[in-house]
């Protein structure tokens, strides 16, 4: 069974998702994607932890208004509402990866463990990819900027709305011939493409 819950950090309302109980696991979205790609994984971890994603600032049913923020201080917001004061293994996806790492380094008597999948590296000199892509990141880097401090928005043009893009394709793809969809995660398909 799950609960949804809408944790305060700053001026946002961050939307959670938290399936079972016992000890804390918190899984971070790619910047790809929203909490939701992380549905099989709650439902498996959660048979035995208290499993919990959320949808960080510009992404899913999160809303903001504008200011400034630090996405570890909403992370940390999340682990103060739902960890009771247990350190949480941390579960991060390309962006979410980074994010994971950054609060490891800076709390880390909070956290357990972690689990990353081809993360983003605070400071790391950014990849160069070929012309499709860099075109993609750069339409994210665009949208992001738009999104990130609006609420209630849901233009469907946007890498950040209900309906799949371009760019949410380019990273999971439609699955393939020989791995059925469900069972690609993330990281299989970046990785097998050379995207993170």
């Amino acid at each position: 069974m799950s609960s949804n819950f809408r944790i305060a950090s700053g001026r946002a309302m961050l939307a959670a998702k938290v399936v079972g109980n016992g000890d804390p696991v918190v899984f971070l979205h790619a910047r790809v994607a929203d909490s939701r790609m992380w549905h099989d994984q709650l439902d498996g971890v959660g048979a035995h932890n208290k499993a919990i994603a959320y949808d960080r600032r510009g992404f899913g049913e999160t809303r903001a208004d504008e200011e400034d923020f630090s996405a570890v201080a909403d992370l940390m917001a999340v682990i103060d509402a739902m960890a009771h004061g247990k350190p949480v293994i941390l579960v991060g996806c390309s962006q979410g990866g980074g994010i994971v790492l950054d609060a490891a380094l800076r709390h880390p008597s909070r956290v357990r463990a972690l689990v990353l999948i081809a993360p983003n590296v605070t400071g790391a000199p950014e990849a160069i990819g070929s012309p499709e892509i860099e075109g993609l990141r750069m339409q994210l880097k665009q949208a992001e900027k738009g999104r990130r401090y609006r609420s209630g928005d849901r233009d469907q043009n946007t890498p950040f709305s209900g309906r799949p893009t371009r760019a949410r394709r380019s990273c999971y793809g439609s699955g393939s011939p020989t791995v059925p969809r469900h069972e690609l995660s993330c990281a299989q398909v970046c990785a097998d493409r050379g995207e993170s």
